[in-house]
């Protein structure tokens, strides 16, 4: 998924709701022990160069994973994608919401306290969740995740050995990020 958000932060595009019901877990039949990750669901995403459909101020997104800049209805950037992404992998260990509630309660806790990352997990898992979900930027890229990922955990932009092709077009709602765009 950090190799996902590299990808369309790299192109301009914020996603503003990363969420477990927006990455989609895909086998692409090409003898894998293991599936990928694909983000979906760009409606509320921002793209550079693109009118803004959001009144400045007003918080999108989904209130569990909100970053403490969406909370607080600041401008948002990639380092926003970031600590959602470290919301949803905390949630992964945990099994349950860091930030539960309404979207005022949410955002108020989220705005009172840091996450409490799991003592029992490894130091690197402690490490980059508490640098993903730290209460401002700078957080660590989508892009650095993925380099730090351990060895045989690497991925380089490739699916199935090949590399993925670039893009000029923009992702659209409901566009995977990690599978090239096809042209009539």
């Amino acid at each position: 998924m950090a190799e996902a958000l590299d990808y369309i932060h790299a192109q301009g595009v914020v996603h503003r709701d990363i969420k477990p019901s927006n990455i989609l877990l895909v086998d692409y039949g090409n003898g894998s022990d293991r599936a990928r990750a694909r983000l979906t669901d760009f409606g509320i995403a921002l793209a550079a160069g693109v009118e803004r459909l959001t009144a400045d101020g007003v918080t999108t997104g989904t209130a569990a994973y909100l970053s403490p800049e969406q909370a607080r209805g600041a401008d948002v950037g990639p380092a926003s994608d970031v600590y959602s992404l470290g919301l949803v992998l905390l949630q992964c260990f945990t099994r349950r919401r860091e930030f539960p509630g309404s979207l005022v309660e949410s955002a108020l806790a989220r705005l009172s306290r840091d996450p409490v990352v799991p003592e029992p997990l490894p130091d690197h898992w402690k490490n980059a969740l508490a640098a993903m979900t730290a209460q401002d930027p700078p957080r660590p890229t989508g892009g650095c995740r993925a380099r730090r990922a351990p060895p045989g955990r690497r991925h380089h932009g490739h699916r199935g050995g090949r590399p993925l092709p670039r893009t000029r077009r923009r992702p659209t709602s409901g566009t995977p990020t990690d599978q090239p765009s096809r042209r009539p």
